[in-house]
């Protein structure tokens, strides 16, 4: 028998740090390196020191670049002196020679020459560091544009022109002050105004509430599109946002990100930390986000594990002065409570323009945006959708009933039957993804993203449009095909007292009663909701990184599934394999919260190195269903994996809090399902998820 493996509540940093040594000794690998390029601070808050502290803390390597020696402490700054050009030009060539990094935090700058240098030297530097990386990938750069310590005291003696950095930072994250400082400087630029002569960029922030997330998400717009770049306008220093803290993310193109992410705004919003001890928060958030990038997790989770990083400092910092006190340094973050709310924000929010190029003019927003961040925190806490009866176990997924069936007999009690259409012509994909708007505004915005020359293949609703007499007739032809299948699998799920989960098809799968609903995030964004937690539905959801994780955990699913592990080729992935070190860590996220599933490449040769990460349940395909015998191979791997975690299985269902608990003992008969599917008004009750 093989041993057993005890699911103990371990924490993602030594789950992480086991998993660590384990590939180092099989790579020899090394931490991470991360620049700093900043100030020192002779009272150790912030600057360098805090860097060099987070960076460490995060597991990686820290190198400094210093640009000025500053004679401080938690009260106020008595001296700022900048080192010389040669000095600085010295440290860099020096680090580059020989300890290249995987990314760079821009801290102070002590003047304008400082700037322009710096500016010079990493636009070469990046260009002939991708050059010489075998995969092409660039270096994340951010920039934090330090204006103000925070005892209030400038640092620079005159305002900086960071133009030079267009085209060179992947990120920029300036306060409230500093946003509105740059925007002023972006408008001014664009009115050919000397940079002397701020008032182009003041008339028109007269015309901007800046103490309104309105006023905060243009100016980050403006800012972004400027200087080309992602960027976090931080809201930690805006009284007028009360108890909360909400921070604006516009992104651009994010390299390894969903493209539903990509062009888009959002507002990450978390409770405020009631303390005055947040001397330096900026640049641990900056160098928290720095460390994560470095560590290959994509921007946006390095973003909201910065984010979850600085409020677990906040909460447990220090006061060591008379003035503000320092963030602690909290270690790997593993609470979800610390994860910030994400708010994607509709189309024209993010726009400087009425709307989307191609877009109706319905498309604006009816809505400010305080209130879709209200609204998207209310829609959150009315989902609930049905719990597991059951744990999942070994999951397999397949694309044959005749299979499903099979598994079935052999007492499988959890299945997902995955169908994919032929997507060579638009209507091969099933009429149960033809949309139904909650308003006009939704339609409009749905035509603004897939129905104004998107590259992005869209769902169905446009196709009729263009659809020719035989391809109408090929697919009513595959529909009834279609819904034959699914509703003969979803039978055979109920005579089987089984779990079934139906892949995509979430209009078929309500309308006869499956057991459960398994959607892709991009699915989620369009499916009605409503309907499938008003009808006792469970739903799984796909996550590929943990900003898809925090979006999936707001719709309060029945499990959500994390993948993809290693690399697969049963379906084509805009993301890399996740592997277990990042498998593990969003494990330790939602352990307690929500039942996870693995998926991706998992078969019996490594079932035993996924089962260490403490993830609860594996999806399986290959590993079943290219298999000699389907039964065999389901049993064996069944019997392999309650070995290595029969002890989890017994407080598994219990993970989530009883009080939102709906579990249902046996899925309901078909008849009592379409009875409930015949009350609800699909149409009326669409929830549009743009803003979850």
């Amino acid at each position: 028998m093989a041993p057993t493996i005890q699911h103990t509540q371990r924490s993602a940093w030594q789950i992480t740090q086991d998993l660590a040594e384990q590939n180092s000794a099989k790579q020899n690998s090394a931490l991470p390196i991360v620049w700093t390029i900043a100030g020192s601070d002779s009272g150790g808050g912030a600057g360098i020191q805090a860097d060099l502290a987070t960076i460490n803390d995060l597991q990686c390597h820290g190198c400094s670049v210093i640009t000025t020696l500053t004679a401080q402490n938690s009260v106020k700054v008595a001296l700022v002196e900048a080192v010389s050009e040669k000095m600085l030009l010295a440290q860099l060539n020096t680090l580059a020679a020989d300890m290249p990094p995987k990314a760079i935090k821009i801290g102070l700058l002590a003047n304008q020459g400082q700037l322009n240098q710096l500016a010079s030297w990493l636009r070469d530097f990046s260009i002939n560091r991708t050059q010489t990386l075998a995969d092409g990938s660039s270096i994340g750069i951010i920039l934090d544009p330090v204006m103000v310590a925070s005892s209030g005291d400038k640092l620079n003696q005159h305002r900086l022109d960071f133009s030079p950095f267009k085209g060179v930072i992947s990120l920029i994250t300036p306060n409230q002050m500093e946003l509105i400082s740059l925007f002023e400087a972006t408008e001014a630029k664009a009115a050919n105004v000397s940079g002397t002569d701020d008032k182009g960029g003041q008339n028109k922030l007269a015309n901007i509430q800046s103490n309104t997330l309105d006023g905060m998400v243009h100016m980050a717009k403006q800012v972004s599109d400027y200087f080309d770049c992602n960027i976090v306008a931080k809201g930690g220093d805006a009284p007028w946002q009360g108890d909360k803290a909400h921070d604006v993310y516009i992104s651009q193109h994010v390299i390894g990100g969903s493209i539903e992410h990509n062009n888009s705004g959002f507002i990450l919003s978390s409770n405020r930390v009631n303390t005055v001890n947040n001397h330096g928060s900026g640049c641990t958030l900056s160098s928290a986000i720095a460390s994560f990038l470095a560590q290959n997790f994509v921007l946006h989770d390095a973003i909201v594990l910065a984010k979850a990083y600085v409020n677990n400092g906040l909460k447990h910092s220090t006061k060591l002065g008379q003035g503000p006190g320092c963030l602690a340094r909290t270690g790997w973050p593993t609470s979800l409570e610390l994860m910030p709310h994400i708010v994607k924000l509709a189309a024209d929010s993010t726009t400087t323009d009425t709307a989307p190029e191609g877009a109706s003019p319905a498309v604006k927003s009816k809505l400010t945006i305080e209130q879709q961040v209200e609204g998207s925190q209310a829609k959150t806490a009315a989902f609930n959708f049905t719990k597991l009866s059951t744990p999942l176990g070994i999951y397999p997924v397949v694309s044959s009933v005749d299979m499903l069936e099979q598994l079935l007999q052999a007492g499988c009690k959890t299945v997902q039957l995955r169908i994919k259409q032929d997507a060579e012509y638009p209507l091969s994909s099933s009429n149960d993804k033809v949309h139904s708007f909650v308003d006009e505004q939704h339609k409009a915005m749905w035509l603004s993203k897939y129905g104004s020359g998107n590259s992005i293949s869209a769902p169905i609703a446009l196709a009729p449009l263009i659809a020719t007499n035989h391809h109408l007739e090929t697919h009513q032809l595959e529909q009834q095909q279609l819904e034959q299948q699914i509703q003969r699998a979803i039978q055979l799920g109920q005579d089987f007292n089984a779990q079934l989960f139906i892949n995509d098809h979430w209009q078929l799968a309500l309308k006869h009663g499956a057991f459960g609903v398994h959607l892709g995030q991009e699915d989620a964004l369009v499916a009605d909701l409503s309907a499938l937690a008003a009808n006792n539905i469970a739903l799984g959801l796909s996550s590929h990184s943990y900003f898809e994780i925090l979006l999936a955990t707001q719709l309060q699913p029945s499990y959500i599934a994390l993948g993809h592990i290693f690399a697969t080729t049963t379906k084509q992935m805009p993301s890399k394999p996740q592997g277990l070190s990042k498998l593990a860590c969003y494990v330790s996220l939602l352990n307690g919260h929500y039942p996870t599933v693995a998926i991706g490449g998992i078969d019996g040769d490594c079932l035993k190195e996924v089962a260490e990460t403490g993830v609860n349940n594996v999806a399986v395909v290959r590993a079943i269903t290219q298999a000699k015998d389907t039964t065999v191979a389901y049993k064996s791997l069944s019997e392999q994996w309650q070995q290595l975690t029969e002890p989890s299985f017994q407080t598994e269902t219990t993970q989530q809090t009883e009080s939102t608990s709906q579990t249902r003992s046996t899925p309901p008969t078909q008849s009592e399902r379409q009875t409930q599917y015949q009350d609800v008004d699909i149409t009326a009750t669409q929830t549009h998820l743009e803003g979850i």
